[in-house]
């Protein structure tokens, strides 16, 4: 019984889901002692698979039999997992294990020497072969029949090839298959640029460069092709566009941006390593960058890449009366003169100066992924590619704040130096860049760090407070307002305000009034200030909607600018936090924190701290009132 066709059909039902892996491996130890029964009969009388999913599996072994001209071996690799192979590896049975060692399971007629695989603990053996005598084994007999790589869909196609997800039925792994275009002349300079873009790519023995596993020509059409890894993941464009839309909308994570300048130092390191080897890119943009999804960063397409010093005489460039042809899109790569993409393009490389084309060329291309990375979007931009060009001419560039406001400033220098005009005044070398962006990296994580620190310092010192409050015999007096100046003067030094205040709705709510107000500076209380809400109906809308009023800039802040040159200017005050007083379940008034001077950032644990503050002043006040109602019914009973 044919054994390649019966484990082909065990691995088929469980690629659907009908057989898990320890039933198929109990399923061949069953058939491996009645192999004159079909495998297939033996899980249906186990009960392991229903008649009608038998047939399902059939079909579709007839159609993977039809696809691979009947090579029962390829279909079953193509398959079969290789944790699987290992397993079905150490079943007791010969014919199996030497077909999952890649033997032949029957002696072939080419076959010159026998290999004792199970002694030799599963490894294929190198032994010499004149030492040898006897039947030999031949590597045609294991390797299927038929071409090597099998397309399976089309991943992307340019100007000089397209590339294929394919299978290279040899190894049994999926590849990325380059092949030259059809269309066009058999020789020239787009098949030699082809030539050279695989052997650079090959030569280029770098993590951040994709492995070229073989340089070879269709044997039907005679086309050239190379395989390479297949590197799973999304362009770093994609990743860029993405951040910046999600930073937009304020749902992005601080470690994106991160993530993507740790990808841009790689990306520097990899030309770093290209230009120590005389290899020039000229075509770096971020749809040329892969971020694979366990962490690879990849520069693809090398098809306008060439060795320093080498002449051009391959190009276009150099074949008289060639006109430029002009693509599409401002992000296709474009051949002539004008070598590169155009919403990229050095000044020199978009001007067609080849002669000046040199390491300065791919350190303006790192710098327009940098800028794509804090913008989303490629250095120039237009309605046509003749409008990007003469931008590109000019070296006219919008800073990257014009688009992100908040960019920061050391990475929106470093980017614009690299996009410098004048070759000259952009960064010496790639590994210049990346240590640049590096050593900003390197400040912001201590920065961080620092800022730990500081609020770990700042929380121990709430802490404190709150608790000292608490313990305090003054919060369990009966005097309402010394609670009172306790608690806000407490706030003040805590959180280093000038003015904390407590503030409560007026009988018919429309208006809060100040109850008792402390200055830092002066250590004066004072009260009475009022607000009307027909006057700043923002600031009373806001009082219901929002649990903190944490207003970084007063004076901008929809929900307090109303007020600002009737209260905020004359006390010269650039912040304001409220966090509210809520009296059995309803909002009856704020806690108000006042700085005085510029802007200022409420940190997360400062409105914690707030906020605990107002729960403090809102049980004093149900304390208070429920002596209040308490002393009334006394006073009422001993009437």
């Amino acid at each position: 019984m044919n054994t390649e066709r019966n484990l082909l059909f065990g691995s088929l039902a469980q690629e659907a889901g009908f057989l898990d892996g320890n039933t198929l491996l109990e399923a061949c130890r069953l058939w491996s002692a009645r192999k004159d029964t079909p495998l297939a009969e033996v899980l249906v009388e186990q009960g392991w698979i229903e008649p009608a999913q038998r047939a399902q599996v059939e079909a579709r072994m007839a159609e993977i039999l039809q696809a691979s001209a009947g090579d029962e071996r390829a279909g079953l690799w193509a398959t079969l997992a290789g944790s699987r192979r290992q397993e079905l590896a150490e079943l007791e049975d010969d014919e199996i294990r030497r077909l999952m060692h890649g033997l032949p399971v029957t002696a072939s007629p080419h076959a010159q020497v026998t290999m004792d695989f199970a002694a030799a603990g599963g490894a294929i053996p190198t032994p010499d072969i004149r030492a040898l005598s006897g039947p030999t084994y031949v590597l045609k007999d294991v390797l299927p029949a038929g071409p090597r790589y099998t397309r399976t869909s089309l991943h992307a196609s340019g100007g000089m090839g397209t590339v294929w997800l394919a299978r290279d039925t040899h190894i049994g792994r999926d590849v990325a298959l380059k092949e030259l275009r059809t269309e066009g002349p058999p020789s020239g300079p787009v098949p030699l640029r082809f030539l050279r873009e695989a052997r650079i790519t090959g030569q280029l023995e770098h993590p951040g460069v994709v492995p070229v596993y073989e340089l070879g020509c269709d044997a039907g059409t005679g086309q050239p092709f190379y395989a390479m890894r297949f590197v799973k993941g999304r362009t770093l464009t994609e990743v860029s566009r993405i951040f910046q839309r999600s930073r937009r909308t304020g749902r992005h994570e601080p470690l994106e941006l991160v993530n993507l300048l740790t990808a841009f130092v790689s990306i520097c390191n990899t030309i770093a390593y290209a230009h120590s080897h005389g290899i020039l890119h000229r075509d770096l943009k971020g749809e040329n960058i892969v971020l694979g999804d366990f962490g690879e960063v990849i520069v693809l397409d090398w098809g306008l890449a060439k060795r320093l010093g080498d002449p051009d005489e391959d190009l276009e460039a150099a074949l008289p009366g060639l006109e430029l042809r002009l693509p599409t899109r401002a992000g296709q790569t474009v051949m002539g003169q004008v070598m590169g993409t155009p919403a990229y393009l050095a000044p020199e490389q978009a001007e067609g100066r080849l002669d000046l084309v040199g390491p300065c060329s791919d350190i303006f291309g790192l710098g327009a992924i940098l800028y794509e990375i804090l913008t989303g979007q490629p250095p120039y931009t237009g309605t046509d590619t003749n409008e990007i060009l003469k931008k590109a001419w000019e070296g006219e560039i919008e800073p990257p704040h014009v688009h992100w406001p908040e960019a920061p400033p050391a990475l929106e220098a470093a980017c614009l130096k690299a996009l410098a005009k004048s070759p000259a005044d952009r960064f010496a070398t790639a590994a210049e860049l990346a240590q640049e962006i590096q050593g900003w990296q390197d400040k912001q994580r201590r920065k961080a760090e620092d800022e730990l620190r500081q609020a770990g310092d700042r929380l121990m010192r709430q802490q404190a407070a709150l608790v000292a409050l608490t313990r305090s015999e003054v919060f369990a007096g009966l005097d309402r307002d010394a609670t009172f100046r306790q608690m806000i003067e407490v706030a003040a030094r805590t959180i280093g305000v000038e003015r904390v205040s407590i503030w409560r709705y007026t009988e018919d709510r429309q208006a809060i009034r100040c109850h008792l107000l402390y200055e830092l500076s002066t250590g004066r209380y004072s009260s009475g200030i009022e607000l009307k809400a027909e006057t700043f109906p923002s600031y009373f809308q806001a009082l219901l909607t929002s649990e903190v009023i944490a207003a970084h800039d007063a004076r901008q802040d929809p929900r307090t600018c109303e007020f600002t040159e009737s209260y905020l200017v004359p006390l010269n005050i650039g912040a304001i936090m409220d966090a509210p007083i809520h009296i059995e379940g309803g909002m009856e008034g704020v806690v108000c924190h006042e700085h005085i001077g510029p802007p200022r950032k409420w940190l997360p644990d400062e409105q914690l701290f707030a906020i605990a503050i107002a729960n403090l002043v809102s049980q004093t006040i149900s304390q208070w009132e429920h002596r209040q109602m308490l002393g009334r019914l006394q006073a009422a009973g001993n009437a």
